[in-house]
């Protein structure tokens, strides 16, 4: 892939895709200085390979920069054109019709697996728990495993019987116990990295599947000629009768 249309995060780049959101957005770069009773070290903002004090440079060479996002406003930090935080994750970008206040869980949870897979697993549940109390009708109250058994009836049969691994390797990464069931053998592997798409996938499934393809067919059916959509009402009131 040319330079031109490589989009990934780099050093010093004006646009990138950002580690953060996710969005093709333009970046605005900073130092990063640290000080310490010797000697402060204060770094270029401008040529990456020369520090304004004296030329020194701390241990190894290293240098850090940050890279802010004008479409988020986060920042990306870097250590010797590398980007140290947040930490690369191979798990799913969430579905893009996510609701905002699932979609800050899921993120969350993105950001923590690499660190904590119990706090990624744990994490990972909550974000599908209230995934599906924001679904229309809903029933308020009423525990995660009871909004699962309503919820599958709406999606496919095969992936919908994921959502119970979803809550199980979250119920059981909060509640920690002496054994460890197959599928917490696969959440704490570190070699181990299907578990972590298969938890991801499965909450954007549902979004697709609860949101997403049925705003789709709703677009689709409102752009129908008149006498198409007058066909269908006709339709559907003989089979009321």
């Amino acid at each position: 892939m040319s330079d031109l249309l490589d989009r990934s995060p780099r050093l010093d780049e004006p646009r990138f895709t950002c580690p953060r959101c996710g969005a093709y957005a333009h970046q605005t770069w900073g130092a990063l200085a640290s000080a310490t009773p010797k000697r402060a070290q204060y770094y270029d903002t401008v040529d990456r390979a020369a520090l304004i004090h004296e030329g020194d440079t701390d241990e190894g060479g290293d240098y850090w920069r940050v890279s802010t996002c004008v479409s988020c406003d986060n920042g990306t930090v870097w250590r010797s054109g590398e980007i140290v935080y947040p930490r690369a994750s191979a798990l799913p970008r969430p579905a893009a019709d996510m609701p905002q206040e699932v979609l800050e869980i899921y993120e969350e949870a993105r950001a923590v697996w690499p660190l904590s897979r119990r706090a990624g697993a744990a994490l990972a549940r909550a974000a599908l728990e209230l995934l599906l109390r924001s679904l229309p009708g809903a029933r308020p109250g009423v525990d995660l495993s009871t909004l699962i058994g309503e919820a599958i009836a709406a999606l496919p049969a095969g992936p919908a019987s994921l959502l119970d691994v979803v809550r199980h390797a979250g119920n059981r990464s909060l509640h920690i116990k002496p054994d460890i069931d197959d599928i917490m053998v696969l959440v704490l592997d570190p070699e181990n990295d299907a578990i972590g798409e298969l938890l991801f996938s499965t909450i954007n499934m549902v979004v697709d599947e609860a949101i997403t393809r049925p705003a789709e067919a709703e677009r689709l059916v409102a752009n129908l000629p008149e006498g198409a959509k007058a066909a269908i009402a006709r339709r559907d009131a003989a089979k009321g009768e």
